[in-house]
């Protein structure tokens, strides 16, 4: 699966027709964080939000779990309808 998962390109999506949300470690150097940041910025969607774990790297759930179950809650429950 790791082939297919490299072969994932969106940064020429411009829209999409679902909610987007990315959760970010600040510190995160496995998956660098500012690329999908301005990513995110730009792109068309009825809802997106980039939340920002500034005390966490790659493992948010882990790093900063009270935050991760808080922001659970604020962005991603409110779309569950």
């Amino acid at each position: 699966m790791l082939d297919e998962l490299l072969e994932v390109d969106f940064t020429g999506v411009t829209e999409f027709p679902i909610p987007v949300l990315m959760f970010l470690g600040r510190h995160d150097y496995t998956t660098p964080a500012q690329p999908p940041a301005e990513w995110i910025e730009a792109v068309e969607a009825p809802y997106k939000q980039a939340v920002w774990f500034e005390h966490s790297a790659h493992l948010a759930p882990w790093e900063e779990p009270d935050k991760f179950l808080v922001s659970l809650l604020t962005y991603v429950r409110p779309l569950a309808g």
